[in-house]
């Protein structure tokens, strides 16, 4: 009876044992994801600033193709970016949380338009460098500013979700402890 006793003592602590590092391997996981998020909000953030410059100097029609183009390369290099960030989002997937996982799915769409706009934007550049303020390239580099607007503004709120329901969680718990 007594082996019986021990052994179930000795599962019952080597369970006890394994929550705190199963808890602690989920937080790290967590943390992983939030800050493999943020840094895809500071890009999409910075191709937000890149783009919205483009579609003010598009609207302007005082500054030459260079400088466009200068623009739609930096753009180009932040789409890039973004796809590599959110490849790696991708895999942390099963460990972000509902949330976040909704705002990784909706970032594959987001990110595909605002590259293929851009590409259009590039190539209607390079076709006609002499006269680019016409309607359709217009329409591209307004496209890929709102979509990366669209992009940083739903990574922003979903880290500010998550920051609010993680403080939420904190003080729950301090109540929980000193009643």
């Amino acid at each position: 009876m007594k082996s019986k006793i021990s052994i179930f003592g000795a599962v019952a602590m080597a369970l006890i044992l394994t929550v705190p590092a199963v808890r602690a391997s989920a937080n790290t996981n967590s943390v992983d994801v939030t800050k493999s998020m943020q840094e895809a909000r500071a890009t999409a953030y910075q191709l937000s600033e890149t783009a919205d410059t483009l579609h003010s100097i598009t609207n302007n029609g005082r500054l030459s193709w260079q400088t466009h183009s200068s623009y739609l390369e930096s753009a180009r290099e932040g789409v890039n970016q973004l796809g590599k960030m959110l490849a790696n989002l991708e895999e942390l997937k099963p460990n972000a949380t509902q949330t976040q996982q909704l705002a990784i799915d909706r970032m594959r769409p987001q990110l595909v338009q605002t590259a293929n706009s851009l590409t259009d934007a590039i190539e209607l550049l390079n076709e006609r460098r002499h006269h680019i303020y016409f309607p359709e390239y217009r329409e591209k580099v307004q496209t890929v500013s709102e979509q990366a607007t669209s992009m940083h503004q739903s990574l922003d709120a979903v880290l500010d979700y998550e920051s609010a329901k993680a403080r939420l969680d904190r003080l729950e718990m301090s109540v929980e402890s000193g009643s």
